[in-house]
């Protein structure tokens, strides 16, 4: 299956759907968005030009302070608070949970 999916037949559909292909080859990138109208003409090979930034190093505070994080953003969704009271207070929570932590 994963032979299959990672084929160049598939990925050249993937890449033409304006999907990156998990492939680097040159043929599928060449291929790029050319279902998309709206994509004619456009500069579509900057996409593969792009440099990431390596992910952050996980520290040991990441896993304490993803629960208040998520109760912050359940918040915004079903209590219709803002953003910046809900970040604010998850913040505190966070901040808090650190600092037991260190002691």
């Amino acid at each position: 299956m994963m032979n299959y999916l990672t084929s160049e037949e598939v990925q050249t559909i993937v890449s033409s759907k304006a999907q990156r292909s998990s492939l680097k080859n040159n043929k599928t990138n060449e291929l790029f968005g050319k279902d998309f109208q709206s994509l004619k003409g456009k500069n579509v090979q900057a996409v593969f030009k792009q440099q990431y930034n390596p992910n952050p190093k996980p520290t040991p505070y990441d896993t304490i302070v993803k629960p208040p994080l998520f109760d912050a953003f359940k918040r915004m969704l079903t209590e219709n608070v803002d953003v910046n009271t809900a970040l604010r207070k998850a913040e505190e929570e966070a901040n808090k949970m650190i600092d037991s932590m260190k002691k």
